[in-house]
């Protein structure tokens, strides 16, 4: 499913259950790219931030953090959040109105999640209640 808020510039986000876990993918501006992953595993949250420019790391992981700010009360798997939005020669406004679309991308989310449990299996790992011995 794809949630896109629009300005001056447009943020995305394209989210996928895979089994149990969700997949978000937040991107946006003039050059979409990953300059962060952001994990949230029974509620601790941790992120990498790729390098950047001049020694910089990216700081995507600002606007997947409002995602995850309140995403325990709709779901309770793990959720992996790629991020990268870059809007040439931004202005401290239009940093203002990325914080506000992600907001509204949040809420989106959020209500998708409450509509749409994933389908999950869990998985087997023992045959017949014996540890299986590959040889």
């Amino acid at each position: 499913m794809r949630f896109e808020k629009s300005t001056t510039y447009r943020i995305s986000a394209d989210i996928q259950y895979i089994n149990k876990d969700l997949l978000i993918i937040l991107t946006g501006g003039n050059v979409p790219h990953i300059g962060t992953v952001t994990v949230n595993e029974t509620n601790k949250m941790k992120t990498y931030q790729f390098h950047s420019h001049s020694g910089r790391h990216h700081k995507d992981n600002v606007l997947a953090e409002i995602i995850l700010k309140d995403l325990n009360q709709h779901f309770k798997g793990n959720c992996v959040i790629l991020s990268g939005v870059h809007v040439d020669q931004i202005t401290k406004q239009e940093i203002k109105e990325s914080f506000l679309l992600v907001q509204e991308i949040a809420q989106d989310i959020y209500h998708w999640i409450d509509e749409h449990q994933p389908q999950s299996k869990d998985p087997l790992y023992y045959k017949n209640n014996h540890e299986i011995n590959e040889k």
